[in-house]
């Protein structure tokens, strides 16, 4: 797949098992977590926050899972604010032992002997447009990282993508956030069986969702719109992206058709442990920025 559509092997996801070039090497969080920049660690704390919708949902549970394999312990979460219904990969029925910021969606993890981030703060807030209000004030002064996207929710370009990010964009120009990097993380290519891979809402059949019969190559009309946007406010220095389309674009494989669910999913991707790999290696690329 990566052949037929003549991809850039540094922007694929699949790499040369038998290579000594770094550069063909995907980061991880436990890289990002390295290098997790000085100003953003206070009190000896990392907090990455997650914006948007479900497919940001995945990326904050990928990075707890991801932290718990690293021998980090979770100390603090309270998974009942993820919503009524719950969110991708969170557990309804499980209760930590602590709950430190009852008014926030948030997990907690701690490993005495991490050198750069012994405490690591995760949250997921799908209200972009209140983003910031929904974290804990002791976190905001701190600092962290806030990783934002909205867009299967917008199926056509008819400025719904700039309404619904305004707020979070104004808050990246805002001095009372001045401790937090905010970075736009780049929407995932869906695949549905139809030009471009999008969604095609009024029309959608059976048919559509059957991921593996996509051709073609993807629409990446919301990343270029969102694009425009943040340069156009004169805000590509507050707001890095984090480059993730191109490297997802051949896997459509990794999109669950059943039998399980009555229609193939082919917005969200299975919970393969390196899919995240993606966004980690491109949100290290950003830290390593001067």
């Amino acid at each position: 797949r990566q052949q037929v559509v003549k991809m850039d092997p540094h922007k694929a996801l699949w790499k040369l098992i038998n290579t000594d070039d770094q550069s063909l090497q995907l980061g991880t969080f436990g890289d990002v977590l390295k290098h997790y920049p000085a100003g953003q660690s206070q009190d000896s704390m990392c907090s990455f926050a997650f914006f948007g919708d479900s497919l940001s949902s995945d990326s904050a549970m990928g990075a707890v899972c991801e932290a718990l394999r690293m021998g980090y312990t979770l100390k603090s979460c309270d998974t009942l604010r993820m919503g009524a219904m719950g969110v991708y990969g969170d557990d309804l029925n499980y209760t930590c032992d602590e709950n430190r910021y009852n008014d926030a969606p948030h997990f907690l993890l701690e490993k005495e002997d991490s050198i750069s981030c012994p405490r690591v703060f995760i949250a997921f807030e799908q209200d972009i447009i209140n983003n910031m209000a929904f974290m804990p004030p002791a976190i905001v002064e701190l600092g962290g990282l806030a990783i934002f996207n909205w867009g299967v929710h917008c199926n056509t370009d008819d400025g719904c993508l700039e309404q619904v990010l305004t707020p979070i964009l104004n808050n990246a120009a805002d001095e009372t956030y001045q401790n937090w990097r905010f970075m736009f993380r780049e929407q995932e290519p869906q695949h549905f069986a139809f030009p471009g891979g999008v969604y095609p809402k009024s029309i959608a059949t059976p048919e559509h969702h059957i991921c593996s019969n996509f051709h073609g190559r993807i629409n990446n009309w919301r990343n270029k719109e969102v694009a425009n946007i943040i340069e156009a406010r004169n805000l590509t220095k507050q707001i890095a992206t984090l480059p993730i389309s191109a490297a997802l674009e051949p896997l459509v494989g990794l999109h669950y058709e059943g039998p399980l669910i009555k229609y193939g999913d082919c917005t969200h991707y299975v919970y393969d442990p390196h899919r995240l790999d993606v966004t980690w290696d491109a949100l290290l690329t950003v830290l390593q920025i001067p």
